[in-house]
């Protein structure tokens, strides 16, 4: 009796197993919006075609390359990794050089933003009114006027 159970059971297991295989429909309806579903629409205006879905395991691994092997680092003074595009020292200087203006204007107009927002927290406080989202504005101004600070004494 238990060998009976024990093939019962592995039976239902293994039937479990199997992946599950249903239809998908992609409908659109008179409007352009698109609706997913396991089930045909057969409302109104809704036009429907069924997708034709591969596993997501389908993809093959990529071959393995054989021979030389290269690096995907790139070393100061070495040459650049085939294939890799590579920007020259001329047009890494400018880049650099607009990164650090542009840094520069936002630190300028970030210090005018604090300053403004220390005036307006003064004269709150000299009014004796409600302070918490001045007090909130001007610390932000200070975290962002540090942190454009620091990106500009990053720079090389």
């Amino acid at each position: 009796m238990k060998i009976l159970w024990w093939s019962g059971f592995l039976l239902l297991g293994s039937v479990a197993a199997f992946p599950a295989w249903g239809q998908v429909y992609k409908c659109v309806d008179a409007d352009d919006h698109v609706t997913y579903s396991n089930v045909m629409s057969k409302q109104g205006s809704k036009q429907c075609t069924r997708m034709e879905l591969t596993p997501d395991n389908s993809m093959s691994a990529p071959k393995p390359v054989r021979g030389k092997a290269t690096t995907t680092t790139r070393i100061p003074g070495s040459a650049a990794t085939p294939g890799f595009p590579s920007v020259g020292d001329n047009e890494h200087k400018a880049r650099e050089n607009d990164r650090r203006a542009i840094l520069e204007q936002e630190l300028s107009a970030e210090l005018q933003n604090l300053s403004q927002a220390q005036k307006a927290l003064a004269e709150q406080q000299t009014r004796k009114g409600d302070t918490k989202t001045l007090e909130a504005s001007v610390t932000l101004h200070k975290r962002n006027v540090d942190a454009l600070q620091k990106e500009i004494a990053n720079l090389k």
